[in-house]
């Protein structure tokens, strides 16, 4: 078993039934073999279970062009960041608020674009700053709002939403409309980043 093979038979666990479901005999099931089997495969790799999974996931964030600009080069890799969670949710609760810091992570995200913010002229602080901004939104982006059942989202929406006294939450009650889109739409985070980005741009500075 390669790791890539553990890591697609975890999320196939996690995508389905949640993080809580994703442990050694629940994916030696899942595998069709012994959980020992799995538990001293991934020991052979010295890579933990969460690790293995994260830097599967993490393995999609593009490598980018060298000739990329900054701008271009930032909104790519946390426009990924953001899309391979929404497709994958359980993955957050998986690290119990841990650190991202697996191989892949610091490859494929924190190690270029730390590099790409000092190339672009940045400070250290500057540097440190603009990736956690960017890194924090796009987590409270994706993990904040249930893009799995948008449908069901903004059904309990409205029903909360017509519960409340309109004399007394005239700007909510007023703009149902507004209020509904806002909970599921993409635009928010997509539109958001690119605020960040432009603010975070030694170039327009």
């Amino acid at each position: 078993m390669s790791l890539d093979v553990i890591a697609r038979a975890a999320l196939r666990i996690i995508d389905g039934e949640g993080a809580d479901a994703l442990n050694f005999r629940r994916l030696g099931k899942e595998l069709g073999v012994a959980h020992m089997t799995v538990y001293r495969r991934l020991a052979d790799y010295k890579v933990p279970l969460d690790g293995c999974v994260l830097d599967y996931v993490v393995g999609t964030i593009p490598q980018l062009p060298p000739d990329a600009t900054w701008a271009d080069a930032t909104e790519a890799r946390f426009t990924a960041l953001y899309e391979l969670i929404v497709a994958h949710p359980g993955i957050v609760a998986m690290r119990r608020g841990g650190p991202w810091l697996g191989p892949k992570v610091m490859q494929r995200l924190i190690e270029p674009q730390l590099s790409a913010n000092l190339a672009a002229g940045m400070t250290p602080d500057q540097m440190v700053r603009a990736y956690r901004r960017m890194y924090l939104f796009t987590l409270g982006c994706a993990c904040f709002t249930d893009h799995a059942t948008p449908d069901a989202v903004v059904q309990r929406t409205r029903a909360a939403v017509a519960l409340l006294p309109p004399d007394l939450f005239p700007a909510v009650t007023g703009n149902p409309d507004a209020v509904l889109k806002g909970v599921i739409d993409h635009e928010v985070f997509y539109g958001g980043l690119r605020q960040l980005i432009r603010a975070a741009d030694p170039g327009l500075g």
